[in-house]
């Protein structure tokens, strides 16, 4: 016997449009964890008061129909998903399966499915499915799902206007950064990649943000297909607390195909390099383990500006991978950095790591460590050198950070430090082209 696994039934492409009675202002509403939100006007005659009709919608969450007349409010939904294996079974118990093998063929019952068991023609009865390619009676498994809906009019309408949620294709955001050194440029496209989903020259929009599936809150789908209907230029529209970014163009997918299209058009910015050293204070505990010399990893970042007012800080933007480039003294287009962001509000600037700097390395050690009594508190003493080494051409800054919990303090430092926060502090250290700074701390903990 052969296990259930290995009788998959092939999940047939829904083409969105393609509906028995008609379809018209079809919209689509991708989310980023697969599922998509469909908006569509079924072209069938409505009359005044209680109907029934045979649409094919194709694949759907039947719970999650609604309808988006107020005037027309659905009564009962009967639906049948031909692509469904385990349901085709359920509606085949009784029924005579051909199982064919290689030499022969031969006709079975299938008497249940949990377990699944089957009569053979000699009475007796075995589990499990048989070796053999099972063949399915026709009328079990239609072409595409079926869909009986039973609604109420108000008044005669010329279609039945519907949002449903199904699976069946998702999207990510990436950027490009073109660095200069007076500036830079940022792009950003949508990659919509479908799985399941077929869509010619469909209006769509892509949803950024956190939606709860089944058991949490949500944002209701009504909602979002109401105030996120028709065809605008890719700016983000804040729905309830995700973003909805409507395109401007129109796109046709393909169940394995991809499909990319603009997101933010290019758009000037102000960026600003930085260099950071993060130290190796413990995070709590004791300072005791950070003895010995250890090395400083310089990592090479960039500031991207998004000023409220500005074409790119208007705009929130979803969260998505991000490419640096920038040309070399050949104008040649080089990539030297890859960063992830996530969903940034309008406002924020963009911190990007581009990895670690090749000409600046950094070395730090203890240099004295004592233990001591307070009001009967342990307290910890302890002096740090740092130094930074720049073995390029230019002139930089590096801003050497210790992160720690608790509380602390620093009790001397041989250059100036900034207390960014209760957590850490900043010690800016400029380090002229071809030569080594070295500087001193000295800190105190509560352990």
């Amino acid at each position: 016997m052969k296990s259930a696994a290995s009788f998959g039934i092939l999940m047939a492409a829904t083409t969105i449009g393609a509906v028995g009675a008609g379809a018209q202002d079809t919209r689509l509403t991708i989310l980023q964890d697969g599922r998509v939100l469909v908006s569509r006007t079924v072209v069938v005659a409505v009359p005044r008061g209680t109907s029934t009709h045979q649409l094919s919608l194709g694949t759907l969450d039947p719970g999650s129909l609604v309808s988006l007349d107020p005037e027309v409010a659905i009564r009962h939904v009967e639906f049948v998903d031909g692509t469904d294996t385990p349901a085709i079974m359920a509606r085949g118990i009784g029924r005579s399966f051909l199982v064919r093998t290689r030499d022969d063929s031969v006709s079975l019952t299938l008497l249940g499915i949990e377990p699944m068991r089957w009569r053979w023609p000699d009475g007796t009865v075995s589990y499990g499915l048989p070796d053999g390619r099972l063949g399915f009676p026709p009328d079990l498994v239609p072409a595409t799902p079926a869909l009986t809906l039973t609604i109420d009019a108000r008044r005669d309408r010329e279609g039945l206007a519907l949002a449903y949620l199904r699976e069946g294709a998702t999207w990510d955001a990436s950027y490009s950064v073109l660095l200069a050194e007076d500036g830079a440029v940022m792009q950003g496209l949508a990659t919509i990649t479908s799985t399941r989903l077929a869509a010619e020259d469909a209006d769509v929009a892509l949803l950024a943000g956190s939606v709860s599936r089944a058991g949490g809150p949500g944002v209701p789908v009504a909602r979002v297909m109401r105030e996120a209907q028709g065809r605008a230029e890719p700016t983000a529209r804040p729905v309830g607390d995700v973003q909805v970014y409507p395109l401007s163009e129109a796109v046709t997918l393909a169940p394995g195909q991809s499909s990319t299209v603009a997101l933010v058009a290019p758009t000037a910015a102000a960026s600003r390099r930085r260099y950071v050293a993060l130290g190796s204070l413990p995070w709590s505990g004791s300072l005791g383990g950070a003895g010995g010399q250890t090395d400083l990893a310089v990592r090479v970042g960039y500031l991207v500006a998004r000023p409220q007012g500005s074409v790119l800080g208007d705009q929130p933007l979803p969260g998505g991978v991000v490419r640096l480039y920038r040309r070399d003294e050949d104008e040649r287009l080089r990539l030297i950095g890859e960063s992830r962001i996530p969903h940034s509000p309008a406002g924020q600037d963009l911190e990007l790591d581009a990895g670690l700097a090749f000409d600046l390395t950094g070395k730090r050690w203890m240099t004295n460590f004592q233990q001591m009594r307070e009001d009967n508190r342990r307290v910890e003493d302890a002096t740090f050198t740092v130094t930074l080494t720049n073995g390029g051409t230019r002139d930089v800054t590096v801003e050497v950070v210790e992160r720690r919990r608790g509380e602390w303090s620093v009790l001397e430092s041989s250059l100036p430090w900034e207390q960014v926060s209760a957590t850490e502090i900043r010690i800016p250290v400029a380090v002229p082209a071809g030569s080594d700074v070295s500087f001193t701390y000295r800190l105190k903990v509560y352990p």
